[in-house]
């Protein structure tokens, strides 16, 4: 009997070798080697690439800066993230109140100062597989990550409903704060429960005739403090519980109407629950429904939750790939806050900078390899030139002998100023078969109504002093490369 026993104890054990010996090999299948002498072998080496730039990214810049570490942060086709789209906030430490805008430009202008360099590129690929990690742009221009912090944050849902896809960026949108002001004394409706889309209402509400909130379920998720400035304007908003919208309807230009379903709940001792469908006018729909994550980039790389957010280990914010680091509403689910997204790039970057210590990457080989570290060109966002009034649009478009790109734009439209670096890098690389002109709405009347303006972004292309093309709604900068280059020619 003893004898049995030893045999399967054995036979246990070398199970368990032979199990861990399996396991060990794919760790070393999936992880790369880190052998600091292959980095002799690239030019466009980053030791702490970030990629996106909303609050998560750029607190993660400042502290990778601090340590010392050369820093590149990959802005994205939406610079400044969520927050860019986000009016008064009013729980960021040592502000009292500041317009969310003004407090990404103040994080942006830190991180300079620090001198983190910033690119205007949308990331295409990242390859986890080897090391140094690469990251691929638009742009085809492969930079060497030494290593990497995931900031994309997220982006908003959609309805998936019929007209949605049609009408969107013509008078559905998610972005109040955008396209308020083109809802005058009209009515429109905002979907969502949750603060984000109080805050829809609550900007809607200084322009439209009236404004109807409605929530799925049967009460709101946003803040008692929310709730609060909703009620206080009663008269000018009201909520409609326990409904969805099933269809977007509209007349080929803009919406119309909307097809309700809304649940029939007679009283709690009722057991009727029976849906009822109506028709209602409308003129707007703007979406505040929830967000997905900005994952598509490292499906299969790393590990993600069912959700499709990343899951970071314990207290740090390290990915199951070593050197690979997440931060902000990519990660985080549960609180969604812009502080907390900030302080999660912070972790993240002294995680990154003591993975690089932990591999033998000190200031003696940082300096060694200076002359290897990629440093982004700069911009000369002099190529844009403004105009205002119908005497400099006779000058500078009716008589261009090259086509003319007119960007209509406003400092409180977070899509209008995200374009705008895209607008600028486009300049250079069109240089002299493109103009380039910024229109800023607010300061253009005369123009607004010469070109009907309607909504904004919008961008008209020129050619011989007659409008060619117009595009409404914001557009990545691969989208306008790809928009201007046929009328290049």
């Amino acid at each position: 009997m003893a004898r049995f026993g030893t045999k399967i104890l054995v036979s246990l054990m070398v199970g368990v070798v032979i199990l861990g010996t399996v396991h060990f090999y794919k760790q070393l299948e999936a992880n790369p080697v880190f052998d600091l002498g292959l980095i002799s072998n690239y030019r466009k080496l980053v030791p702490v690439a970030i990629i996106g730039s909303g609050p998560a990214g750029l607190g993660a810049g400042v502290y990778a800066a601090r340590a010392g570490l050369h820093t590149v942060i990959l802005e994205g086709s939406k610079p400044g993230g969520l927050l860019m789209g986000t009016t008064d906030v009013e729980n960021w430490p040592g502000e009292k109140l500041i317009l969310g805008p003004d407090l990404i430009t103040k994080l942006r202008s830190q991180n300079q100062d620090l001198g983190v360099k910033f690119m205007t590129a949308t990331v295409e690929k990242v390859d986890l597989s080897k090391w140094p990690y690469e990251i691929t742009t638009t742009d085809q221009l492969k930079l060497n990550a030494l290593s990497v912090i995931i900031a994309t944050g997220a982006v908003p849902k959609t309805l998936g409903v019929p007209g949605e896809q049609e009408y969107w960026g013509k008078s559905v949108s998610a972005c109040a704060i955008c396209d308020a002001p083109y809802f005058k004394d009209l009515n429109v409706v905002v979907v969502g429960g949750g603060d984000s889309a109080m805050e829809e209402a609550l900007q809607l509400a200084a322009y439209a005739k009236q404004v109807t909130i409605i929530v799925r379920g049967d009460s709101l998720r946003a803040s008692a403090r929310m709730q609060a400035r909703i009620q206080a304007l009663s008269s000018k908003i009201k909520i409609v519980f326990n409904s969805k919208i099933q269809k977007i309807i509209g007349n080929g230009k803009e919406v119309t109407g909307i097809e309700l379903i809304t649940k029939n709940l007679v009283s709690k001792e009722s057991t009727s629950n029976q849906a009822q469908i109506a028709q209602m006018p409308i003129d707007g729909v703007f979406l505040a429904i929830g967000y997905d994550p900005s994952t598509k980039l490292f499906a299969g790389q790393i590990d993600l939750d069912q959700a499709g957010y990343i899951k970071v280990q314990g207290r740090t914010q390290a990915t199951s790939k070593p050197g690979v680091f997440a931060a902000g509403e990519v990660s985080d689910s549960y609180y969604r806050q812009a502080g907390i997204a900030c302080a999660e790039g912070n972790k993240a970057a002294l995680d990154a900078d003591r993975f690089l210590q932990s591999i033998g990457f000190n200031s003696e080989l940082a300096k060694q390899n200076l002359t290897r570290y990629f440093q982004p060109k700069t911009t000369k966002s002099n190529l844009v030139s403004s105009i205002s009034t119908l005497d400099e649009l006779e000058r500078e478009v009716t008589q261009s002998k090259i086509p003319v790109i007119l960007d209509f734009w406003a400092p409180h439209c977070s899509a209008c100023t995200q374009m705008l670096p895209n607008f600028a890098d486009l300049a250079e690389q069109f240089a002299g078969k493109v103009k380039f002109i910024k229109i800023n709405t607010d300061e253009s009347e005369n123009l607004v109504r010469k070109f009907y303006i309607l909504r904004i972004p919008t961008f008209v292309i020129c050619r011989a002093g007659k409008v060619v093309k117009q595009f409404t709604g914001f557009k990545d900068k691969k989208e306008l490369a790809e928009i201007i280059e046929q009328f290049s020619g």
